[in-house]
């Protein structure tokens, strides 16, 4: 007789070879499996064809196993337990003693004002869990979640001619408003508000992987018979700390990727003279990971970080609000040294 070969065998046979052989009972087997006593013996009579053995005598005692029987149940028994450690391994997932890497792609710098909390989620939650984060433009994302070489992506919503239909998912994660930021001790910024004209004579940065000479703005700012210069394109969100103080540059991004600065750079933020759409970042993912426990929780973690980081930056708005410029006071006890002098020349 030849080797069955597994393309012979379904799983269910094999649950009806085990319970059979625990329960030495067909009606028995069946209610174990919730099968009828007919469905039980139907599966035995394909085991019998595919082995071309019996497996299983009735007699006095029951249904008695076969030597062949014998010899088979313990690795088909081994097999089927490895199947359903397998599977409960997969689904029960325990980020505390989990090891994996989470592939984070991302068009923009918004996630990093709350990727500083997904990590220290992950250092409480899942020390054992590394975090990656790739810079890539939105079509990469889509190529790159498509591809299985990305967790999650953060940008624009799927372009739906770069995926097969319904293969990415994607949800809102962060709406963010635009604001103008500039340096504290910016010389043309004077009171609370910022007109048009003022935001058109200042010297502007502009946050872009590659050279930018005009955007929607200079369409806006041409129809109101004003013109900007663009003074400077920098590719990292991370230029507005380091070029901005001491300066009269001016920046308009999403208010998000100015908020980690405000508390240890000179900047401060303006409302935009004019009505600016809001940026939205999208959580985007594969299809594919819609139910893996892992990824369901590493979106959460997203999810719920963005959330705070949100919450609180109207806190940010209200602590960076510009305030009248003051004369610095000066120091009393040099004041009253020179009154001294004074006294003492009379």
């Amino acid at each position: 007789m030849p080797t069955p070969r597994i393309d012979q065998l379904d799983l269910n046979l094999l649950r009806v070879f085990a319970a059979v052989h625990r329960e030495r009972h067909i009606t028995r087997a069946g209610l174990t499996l919730h099968m009828s006593q007919s469905a039980v013996s139907h599966a035995l009579a394909r085991l019998r064809d595919v082995f071309g053995d019996p497996l299983f005598i009735r007699g006095p005692q029951g249904m008695t196993p076969t030597a062949l029987a014998e010899r088979l149940a313990g690795p088909i028994l081994d097999a089927l337990r490895t199947v359903e450690e397998a599977l409960a391994k997969g689904m029960d997932f325990t980020p505390a003693t989990t090891r994996m890497s989470v592939t984070i792609g991302t068009s923009t710098a918004q996630p990093f004002s709350f990727l500083p909390s997904v990590f220290r989620r992950l250092e409480l939650e899942a020390p054992s869990v590394n975090l990656y984060v790739k810079s890539l433009t939105n079509d990469e994302i889509e190529a790159e979640l498509n591809a299985g070489t990305l967790d999650v992506g953060i940008g624009r919503a799927p372009n739906a001619g770069n995926a097969a239909p319904g293969a990415l998912e994607s949800e809102p994660l962060q709406v963010d408003p635009l604001t103008c930021v500039v340096c504290e001790h910016n010389p043309e910024i004077v009171g609370r508000e910022l007109d048009l004209e003022a935001y058109a004579r200042l010297p502007h940065l502009i946050i872009a992987r590659n050279v930018v000479t005009r955007t929607w703005i200079d369409e806006l700012l041409a129809a109101r018979g004003l013109r900007r210069r663009i003074a400077a394109v920098v590719p990292h969100a991370h230029a507005l700390p380091l070029m901005l103080p001491g300066t009269r540059l001016i920046c308009t991004v999403a208010r998000s990727i100015v908020v980690p600065f405000l508390g240890t750079s000179p900047l401060r933020m303006l409302r935009p003279p004019f009505e600016a759409p809001e940026h939205v970042a999208h959580l985007l993912w594969h299809v594919r990971s819609s139910a893996d426990p892992a990824q369901r929780w590493i979106r959460a973690i997203l999810r719920e970080s963005s959330a705070t980081a949100s919450a609180a930056a109207p806190a940010a708005d209200r602590a960076s609000a510009v305030s009248p410029r003051r004369t610095p006071a000066r120091k009393k006890g040099r004041k009253t040294g020179r009154s001294r002098e004074r006294r003492a020349s009379r």
